[in-house]
């Protein structure tokens, strides 16, 4: 056989397998490969340690953020890593004293989304000394909602609460459990007549 055929033939082959490996991948695998890139591609902007945020509206403050590491990134959703950390101290609108606090381990902030995520041993104290322990647990800034999908345990002073998800206002004082197990404790005359 002539080589220059054999070369064609061998160009062609190559070029048939390559379109099929490309078409092979479709728009899902495309899709995914691109956002596992960004994420790759991502690195901090700018690095901040021991840093303080202070959250406020109509020159009141609503919570006051600290962590020993901060870094900020400018992708197209932009947000801010807490990796090593994090304590949130709730403010109350009306006396400005602290009404609860939040430690975790990690944590990101979406910055346009106005929404806190942490996670890793998350737990959470009210001023009368009720605890909220979880894996996981968000804070949306602008609706003063705490939620979470995750399990939880609530201790109060009349018992513990367990539950997979639940959702309250930053000051634990309206709590809705979404899938609740345990048992309540009431008081003879709180129950209806």
């Amino acid at each position: 056989m002539n080589t220059t055929f054999m070369c064609r033939l061998y160009a062609l082959t190559c070029l048939l397998l390559l379109t099929i490996f490309i078409e092979a991948c479709g728009n899902d695998d495309l899709s995914k490969i691109n956002a596992i890139s960004a994420k790759v591609a991502a690195k901090p902007v700018q690095v901040s340690r021991n840093v303080s945020i202070t959250f406020s509206d109509s020159a009141r403050v609503k919570a006051v953020l600290t962590s020993p590491v901060i870094m900020q990134y400018e992708t197209d959703k932009p947000y801010q890593e807490l990796p090593k950390g994090l304590h949130i101290d709730f403010y109350s609108a009306i006396t400005g004293k602290v009404e609860s606090h939040l430690d975790a381990n990690y944590g990101i902030r979406y910055e346009n989304e106005h929404r806190v995520m942490v996670e890793n041993d998350v737990r959470v104290v009210n001023k009368i000394g009720e605890k909220l322990n979880t894996e996981q647990l968000f804070w949306d800034e602008n609706k003063k909602k705490i939620y979470t999908e995750k399990y939880v345990k609530y201790q109060k002073s009349d018992g513990v609460y367990e539950g997979d998800g639940m959702d309250a206002d930053e000051n634990f004082s309206i709590v809705h459990w979404h899938k609740f197990r345990g048992q309540i404790q009431m008081k003879n005359d709180s129950l209806p007549k």
